[in-house]
């Protein structure tokens, strides 16, 4: 299987790496520990330990309630515009066509968005 990455996803991978390479998983800080409890209390579908250690790199393990823009809006609510996102991984796979009809399947990664509790509001009621 092929892999493939764009320089903003080789970036994101290279902070990723460096963080990885300070952290003993033997030995997770309590802050940590903390972030991990807050984040997971409030999703339906884990983070990866690697999105865990990126969101709390990013937002200095002050993070309470992260989700991404479209869940936001399904929860009813707007990020407010300019709001910074926390940078993480999105794994994808490229089904790529070969000349004799077979398949490939080329994985990558991209980055994604989430955004804290903090940076959103109600959003407006539509009048009638």
């Amino acid at each position: 299987m092929e892999h493939f990455m764009t320089e903003k996803t080789k970036g994101l991978v290279a902070r990723l790496t460096a963080l990885r390479q300070n952290c003993d998983e033997q030995h997770v800080t309590k802050d940590f520990a903390d972030f991990i409890t807050r984040i997971s209390a409030h999703t339906e579908k884990p983070f990866s330990f690697n999105n865990l250690l990126l969101a709390f790199a990013e937002t200095n393990g002050k993070a309470t309630e992260l989700h991404s823009l479209r869940t936001w809006n399904n929860l009813g609510k707007r990020v407010r515009k300019g709001s910074k996102g926390v940078k993480i991984l999105l794994p994808r796979v490229w089904r790529k066509l070969n000349e004799d009809g077979t398949e490939t399947n080329i994985r990558y990664y991209s980055v994604g968005y989430l955004f804290d509790i903090k940076d959103v509001e109600a959003a407006p009621v539509k009048a009638a």
